[in-house]
């Protein structure tokens, strides 16, 4: 009779443990999805930063801008260029994830970087 009744919740359980790890999984790929961008103009540039200045209608001010090894450059065109094509004073459009360091000044890590 035990053995019944074990049988019987787990069979019931099963359904609901399938149905939240189905809604984790959406969950996760509309976080990836949602891409923010800014449009800056670069101030500095260092080994693992840019320190960028917008007047963008999402951010307004300096922002440091942390790159990595998954950042990835393009042109107008879409088409990859080196991290070294970028300079001073040019003006770029960031792609990030929307989550944003309260510091001095505001960080920020760049999926990708668009030269304009």
């Amino acid at each position: 009779m035990k053995r019944f009744f074990c049988i019987l919740m787990i069979i019931s359980i099963l359904p609901v443990v399938l149905a939240c790890s189905k809604n984790d999984a959406k969950e996760s790929e509309t976080e990836t999805e949602m891409d923010y961008k800014i449009n800056a103009i670069i101030l500095e540039i260092e080994n693992n930063s840019i320190l960028v200045d917008t007047q963008d209608e999402n951010a307004s001010g300096e922002y440091r801008v942390n790159i990595g090894n998954i950042t990835k450059y393009y042109n107008e065109e879409r088409k990859e260029i080196a991290k070294e094509d970028l300079k001073q004073g040019d003006k770029i459009t960031i792609l990030f994830n929307g989550q944003v360091a309260r510091s001095l000044p505001p960080q920020i890590f760049a999926q990708e970087i668009i030269l304009k």
